[in-house]
């Protein structure tokens, strides 16, 4: 978002979007920080991916965790297009 970039904060982005009637993904007038946090960081909002975020501990059980370094992580970008510049 061009305003997040121009310095805009989110709330700032929140009370904009809510006064432009703009509706959530899910289908509600009603903006949350945490929402736009979450669309402005997200790789995948802007077409790129990053992959095994998780990893799967017992494929027996189909356990997965949080990958935090125990296999290696890979970026890439433009997997696909993005819904946001």
């Amino acid at each position: 978002m061009r305003v997040y970039r121009s310095g805009d904060g989110f709330l700032k982005i929140k009370r904009s979007l809510e006064a432009d009637g703009i509706l959530n993904g899910a289908g509600h007038k009603k903006w949350h920080e945490t929402n736009i946090k979450q669309i402005l960081t997200n790789e995948k909002y802007i077409g790129d991916a990053l992959l095994q975020k998780t990893y799967t501990v017992d494929i027996l059980e189909k356990k997965r965790e949080a990958n935090t370094g125990q296999v290696p992580k890979y970026y890439v970008e433009n997997s696909h297009e993005g819904i946001i510049p």
